[in-house]
């Protein structure tokens, strides 16, 4: 199952379900608190559902007095103030990084960030305390080029403050045809500097994975930056390259990478396994789902000691690294950990 496709079908499902129910408020909604601000009422109470928490009436009564009166008649985007509503939802959880909602644009974007190709600066955002920040600019991309860092935070575009935007907004100011020019205003937290980079858009293809022979040895070093659709297909390529080239060790680089998806993260890790479950994933009601090791793997210890190596594993990185990171010591193979810088 991949994580991507989660992300999708709750999207979707928050979506319908919030626009039905915020149809059912525009007409029905009402409440007393209209009348002790001496606003006279619509429609009459707000429906609720059975199960709809009892104190939910105070966002239609919320809704109603934004609808009749805000001044900026232009502002008041039905889509955007839905879209609003829910990500505030979901924020509430806490859980940063992991349960997000996705509008149609940020699903696009997000399908188009996995497949490998896009037309852009070459990084992948996020969010870190409410604000916009690089999570990684891709090897070899136009935004690394010019000097751009993981965990820069994006106070401007263009000249734009940028803190208070929804990220997929930022997102398609960054974005753009290649060869045009962008200008980031980025605040580097490691020494509080800020800095104005402009960069030049480029039609970004950003590999899963990389690989070189470290000089004078027989150690591949091979980097995974992302766990997209094709990550798997070019691990096992890279592998194979590696020991016809004379690898007997392996460093494998996970720095940066930002995440991915689900089913690719597994059949990585099933490359240096030999059995056992790489994760298990447990739902609402503690229902647990266990995701074995798939056969197969072409680093996988056939005997104890083949394809030894340390595994060189960034501790900061995102949700599918640190499930691949888990399993790699289990199995009696090393593991080099580096904070993040």
């Amino acid at each position: 199952m991949k994580t991507l496709i989660k992300l999708i079908l709750v999207a979707l499902v928050l979506l319908a379900l919030t626009s039905v129910a915020f149809g059912a408020g525009v007409v029905l909604g009402h409440s007393d608190l209209l009348s002790k601000l001496g606003l006279a009422p619509l429609l009459g109470a707000p429906a609720q559902a059975q199960d709809m928490p009892p104190d939910f009436h105070i966002f239609w009564q919320a809704w109603d007095i934004v609808h009749n009166h805000f001044v900026d008649r232009q502002a008041l985007d039905t889509t955007q103030l839905e879209y609003g509503a829910i990500r505030g939802m979901v924020a509430a959880l806490g859980d940063d990084g992991h349960t997000v909602f996705l509008t149609p644009e940020e699903l696009a974007s997000r399908q188009a960030d996995l497949q490998g190709s896009f037309s852009g600066i070459g990084a992948q955002l996020g969010v870190k305390d409410g604000l916009p920040m690089i999570v990684a600019p891709f090897d070899g991309s136009p935004a690394e080029q010019a000097g751009v860092k993981a965990g820069d935070i994006i106070m401007k575009v263009d000249g734009q403050d940028v803190t208070t935007w929804p990220l997929d907004q930022v997102a398609s100011h960054i974005r753009g045809q290649a060869g045009t020019q962008v200008t980031l205003t980025l605040l580097r937290p490691e020494d509080g500097k800020t800095l104005e980079i402009t960069i030049t858009r480029g039609d970004i293809v950003v590999p899963a994975v990389t690989w070189t022979m470290v000089p004078g040895t027989k150690v591949a070093l091979i980097r995974v930056s992302q766990f997209s659709a094709n990550a798997t297909d070019q691990l096992t390529g890279a592998l194979k390259a590696a020991k016809a080239a004379g690898a007997t060790r392996l460093v494998l680089d996970l720095r940066n990478n930002p995440g991915g998806l689900l089913d690719q993260a597994i059949q990585v890790a099933s490359q240096f396994l030999k059995d056992g479950n790489v994760l298990q994933e447990e739902d609402a009601q503690g229902q647990r789902k266990t995701f074995p090791v798939q056969s197969g793997g072409l680093a996988r210890p056939a005997r104890p000691r083949s394809w030894p190596g340390p595994f060189k594993i960034k501790s900061a990185a995102r949700s599918s690294v640190r499930r691949r990171s888990a399993p790699v010591p289990s199995c009696r193979r090393s593991c080099w950990t580096t904070a993040r810088r």
